[in-house]
């Protein structure tokens, strides 16, 4: 038997959770839920060791994101982080070793993103965040907003000690203001979505660049467009993200999730949408308006030319995802769903794997693949996410 053992058997999915479809399951502590990893356990399988941070930056990420806490008190549709660990203890790096990953990452990376989790109300992300400014680094932060709209001074010591020189992000995947469309919508979605209407409008108080991200689902999968528009009108940056076709078990969702992944009928559907956002930002760049996608066309063209599929993303014909996640004791992670590169590259592609935004590289491989036709007729458009040579500031947002 193999000391360690990087994916899920097939039997031991089938035994502890047979209703699902079966798909590729990698083994990745903190995500994998509890009653599969004891059978593993059980079953004689060693735990995969986690990667050193040096080995993940000499594959050259660009950027990472970075978990402060995976905790979080709300029960949000769709969320990837189980509950075993939102609402359980964990072990958190103390803030000066945090210090010290932000200053290994400037020296490699591009851009960091504060996640969670939720990390608005964490007492140590206004110094981290200044840290990180003052280091160079695009800085971005991932929040339901709860934290700032419940004690706006919250967001008033985060402004100052950056300078406000950090980008929000928050989730808004119903359109305003109730949301509800049919039963088949969360009611947390639309208590979510709502409060990140407003924290775009107190992000604009501050003058602070806000983007409203979208997570496609098959509840709202023709409401792109709409969610887009809601978007613009409070004064945000408009990006997306999809559930893919099915859904990975080790992303950590709910027993059911997989019912809510996209069906061959929303992803023609879904195809349409991102067809038309590109028309919408070639025709404001092209008159010299602001951006208004946080996405780059790479991306955007890749799920209007392929659909949501989990066969394009880490299936070892490109590099390793350009993002690296770091958890709240500091160990990293090669990809932001799995572990180790052994998994890399037998991994069948999820989510993540499409969501390479701002890395040049995988815009190239898409355009030699024939996935993606770049225009002849001007630059493209890079991402806000991860900013690449000709995007690395908060210029023109």
């Amino acid at each position: 038997m193999n000391k360690e053992m990087y994916f899920i058997p097939s039997d031991i999915i089938k035994n502890t959770r047979p209703d699902y479809p079966y798909v590729k399951m990698a083994w990745v502590p903190g995500s994998t839920p509890p009653d599969i990893q004891d059978k593993m356990l059980e079953e004689g399988f060693s735990l995969p060791i986690s990667p050193d941070i040096m080995e993940v930056l000499s594959r050259k990420p660009i950027a990472a994101e970075l978990y402060l806490t995976r905790t979080c008190v709300l029960n949000c549709f769709g969320c990837s982080v189980p509950d075993f660990i939102k609402k359980g203890k964990e072990e958190r790096a103390p803030i000066e070793e945090w210090k010290r990953m932000l200053e290994i990452l400037a020296l490699h990376t591009k851009a960091v993103k504060f996640i969670g989790g939720e990390v608005g109300g964490l007492p140590e992300l206004p110094e981290l965040a200044k840290t990180a400014v003052d280091l160079g680094l695009f800085t971005s932060i991932f929040t339901d907003g709860v934290p700032f709209l419940d004690d706006e001074e919250k967001l008033s010591t985060l402004v100052d000690a950056t300078g406000g020189k950090i980008v929000l992000h928050t989730s808004v995947d119903v359109p305003p203001p109730n949301g509800i469309k049919n039963e088949a919508t969360d009611k947390s979605r639309q208590f979510k979505a709502n409060h990140g209407y407003e924290l775009m409008k107190l992000a604009q108080k501050y003058k602070i660049p806000i983007i409203g991200h979208m997570m496609i689902h098959q509840p709202n999968a023709g409401d792109v467009i709409e969610i887009y528009n809601a978007v613009i009108d409070h004064g945000g940056i408009f990006s997306i993200g999809t559930m893919q076709k099915s859904v990975h078990l080790y992303q950590g969702r709910e027993p059911k999730g997989f019912t809510n992944a996209l069906r061959d009928e929303d992803r023609k559907l879904v195809q349409e949408q991102m067809a038309l956002l590109i028309a919408i930002e070639d025709e404001r760049l092209q008159k010299g308006q602001s951006r208004t996608l946080a996405n780059s066309r790479a991306h955007l063209a890749t799920m209007h030319t392929v659909g949501i599929d989990q066969n394009i993303g880490c299936t070892g014909e490109g590099r390793s995802p350009a993002v690296l996640a770091i958890m709240p004791d500091l160990s990293p992670r090669s990809c932001p769903v799995v572990l180790v590169p052994e998994q890399e590259k037998e991994c069948p592609g999820c989510s993540y794997g499409v969501f390479r935004d701002g890395d040049p590289d995988w815009a190239e491989h898409l355009f030699i693949k024939g996935l993606y036709e770049k225009p002849v007729d001007r630059e493209d458009f890079p991402s806000i996410f991860y900013p690449t040579e000709a995007n690395n500031d908060l210029t023109g947002i």
